[in-house]
């Protein structure tokens, strides 16, 4: 939707359910949309190339991957990590829950202190680590704390734009990958 909020002065306003972009595709889809409207505005046709490729190419690529003997491995491969009954997270609750959900909530934006973001990256790199290992580990050990169990299963999302070909395209290129910690 375009808003004009002023004479001469507008504000666009896009909505994207997340099954069609990643975080990488957003940047991309805004970097183009730049460049269309810089060259539409000055009635020049769209500077930019036809995609080499387009997300139907990578599904195809995936379907055609993920049959036949590599899915026999890769599955065979996560039985073993992830063999009988897998842990059940059961976390304290601050209250009893309604019988039917009412979806009323709220959301609270926590940051980090410059320092404390300081000591953790030197922590990271003191270990030979990545922030993100640091703080996968910290959220694991807090995880067991409320569950009391020793076993925990993480989903993480990864990037899944694993052929040159896709980096510039746009379209929902990630997957879920299973941590587990003990």
């Amino acid at each position: 939707v375009l808003f004009q909020i002023a004479p001469g002065e507008h504000v666009f306003f896009a909505t994207v359910h997340h099954i069609l972009f990643d975080g990488i595709s957003a940047g991309i889809f805004l970097g183009e949309l730049s460049e269309l409207y810089a060259a539409f505005e000055r009635g020049k046709p769209s500077p930019l190339a036809e995609p080499a490729v387009q997300y139907i190419d990578f599904s195809a690529w995936q379907r055609e991957l993920l049959s036949g003997p590599f899915m026999e491995r890769l599955m065979a491969h996560w039985r073993d990590v992830l063999p009988g009954e897998l842990p059940l997270l059961d976390l304290p609750r601050d209250r009893p829950r309604p019988a039917i959900q009412t979806f009323a909530g709220a959301h609270e934006r926590l940051g980090l202190s410059k320092e404390l973001e300081a000591q953790l990256n030197a922590l990271a790199q003191r270990e030979g680590v990545t922030l993100y290992m640091i703080l996968l580990a910290s959220y694991s050990v807090l995880l067991r704390r409320y569950s009391g169990l020793d076993d925990i299963l993480i989903g993480s999302a990864i990037n899944a734009r694993s052929r040159a070909e896709v980096e510039q395209a746009i379209g929902f290129f990630a997957n879920t990958l299973v941590l587990r910690t003990s």
